[in-house]
């Protein structure tokens, strides 16, 4: 994996993608970048004061396995086309917390998208259950998602 400034990544693209024309209110995009070595996957991130959303670009789709827990996976949409919304991650004790991390993947064209949001302590770093409304983070997350062109 290899990180470059943002401004660097977009004059030199590994490959042709699109950014989200909106972004929910209070993130902003972090300066730097990752991309994977083989040129198949692109990694940006917007923070707020304490959570975040990562976007993982692909180029080709490569079957990996999406990590869910007993029933937190549901098919949604992203303009009008199917799309997956994972809610969730384990917590401390390894136990499944369907507030800990939203996950919404889809395909526009021939490109896998995934918006990842989560909520983060400031003190210690990790992953933290979500305090706001899940459900209007969802829609906004749909709204980023719908936005890329």
């Amino acid at each position: 994996m290899r990180s470059q400034p943002v401004e660097q990544l977009l004059l030199d693209m590994p490959f042709a993608f699109e950014l989200p024309k909106f972004v929910p209110e209070g993130f902003e995009l972090k300066d730097s970048a990752a991309f994977a070595n083989s040129r198949d996957w692109v990694l940006l991130l917007w923070s707020s004061d304490n959570a975040e959303i990562a976007m993982l670009v692909e180029r080709t789709y490569t079957g990996y396995y999406l990590p869910a827990g007993l029933g937190s996976a549901e098919e949604v949409q992203v303009s009008g086309q199917p799309a997956l919304l994972i809610r969730g991650w384990w917590d401390e004790n390894h136990e499944w917390d369907p507030t800990r991390k939203l996950e919404l993947h889809w395909q526009k064209g021939d490109r896998y998208y995934r918006l990842i949001y989560t909520q983060r302590s400031i003190s210690r770093w990790e992953i933290e259950p979500i305090t706001s409304d899940i459900d209007g983070i969802i829609r906004e997350l749909t709204r980023m998602a719908e936005s890329i062109p």
